[in-house]
């Protein structure tokens, strides 16, 4: 009887390892927006950079006012604009007491998941506000792919459009 528990225990955890830790759904793409949305309020570049698979790759295209730019980025330049970005947000926010916290959205236009739900192409667009003030838009299709439970991004394609010089 004990072998027999054991091995229906092993056939559970084999299958979660395989299969269902691997598996999105629609609420846990939404979740795990929620999440980064939080750690960017908590200033947590260590968990955001986090969420970047190892191969990670970006295409960013930039435009303000005239001028635009575009770069191919890896992980190990993401996750360094991302400290970079994220400790300015924290200065703002410490300097002005909260008065001048930078506000995020992220609003989910779209969701595409692979038929094995392994992957995802998540649509989204997110807007930067202090205050009332709009200071940057992001057009941005995200590769999701999910390994051992945890949503990662695997690629990304933005287009920012940033209203302050």
């Amino acid at each position: 009887m004990r072998k027999l528990f054991l091995l229906a225990v092993l056939l559970v955890l084999g299958w979660w390892y395989f299969d269902g830790s691997r598996k999105m759904t629609e609420a846990s793409i939404e979740a795990f927006h929620v999440e980064q949305l939080a750690a960017l309020d908590r200033h947590e570049a260590a968990a955001l950079c986090a969420s970047l698979a190892t191969d990670y790759q970006g295409e960013v295209v930039s435009i303000q006012g005239e001028q635009a730019t575009r770069e191919t980025v890896g992980r190990e330049r993401a996750c360094r604009d991302l400290e970079a970005s994220v400790e300015l947000f924290r200065r703002l926010d410490q300097a002005s007491r909260g008065l001048l916290k930078p506000r995020f959205d992220v609003r989910i236009t779209r969701v595409e998941l692979a038929t094995d739900r392994k992957s995802a192409r998540v649509e989204s667009v997110s807007t930067l506000k202090v205050g009332e003030t709009l200071l940057a838009r992001t057009r941005s299709t995200d590769t999701l792919v999910r390994h051992v439970g945890r949503i990662k991004i695997s690629a990304s394609e933005s287009r920012n459009w940033v209203y302050v010089e």
